[in-house]
């Protein structure tokens, strides 16, 4: 209740301050708007992005890009080089030592087929 009568009288000093003071003059007012307008930024466009921008930003940035073009080289390098591997039924034979040989013509190199982008001396 003692609640209720702190408000109401907070009310009260609240209502008589403002009864107390006078209105602003127009000439304030003009003026206070005419000062706010001076301290504005000026607007200005954002600029326009180009196509790129926007899809380097829909990819994921530069990291994504360059996931994407390493997977694209490894693509280019497997669609080139036509590995053995994907069109042999032959079945590597690993000897008591772990050493892989051949079976079946089928051998194993560092690249698939090197015979494609290097030279035999």
């Amino acid at each position: 209740m003692s609640d209720d009568k702190d408000l109401d009288a907070l009310d009260d000093l609240f209502a008589k301050a403002r009864a107390d003071q006078p209105a602003p003059s127009d000439a304030l007012l003009t003026r206070i708007a005419a000062d706010a307008a001076d301290w504005q930024p000026d607007p200005r466009p954002e600029p326009r992005r180009g196509l790129m921008a926007e899809l380097l930003d829909a990819l994921g940035g530069w990291p994504a890009l360059g996931g994407l073009a390493t997977a694209t080289m490894a693509g280019l390098y497997l669609g080139f080089a036509q590995p053995d591997l994907l069109g042999r039924s032959g079945v590597a034979i690993t000897t008591d030592d772990g050493a892989l040989e051949e079976a079946d013509g089928f051998s194993f190199g560092i690249f698939p087929d090197d015979a494609l982008f290097f030279e035999e001396g």
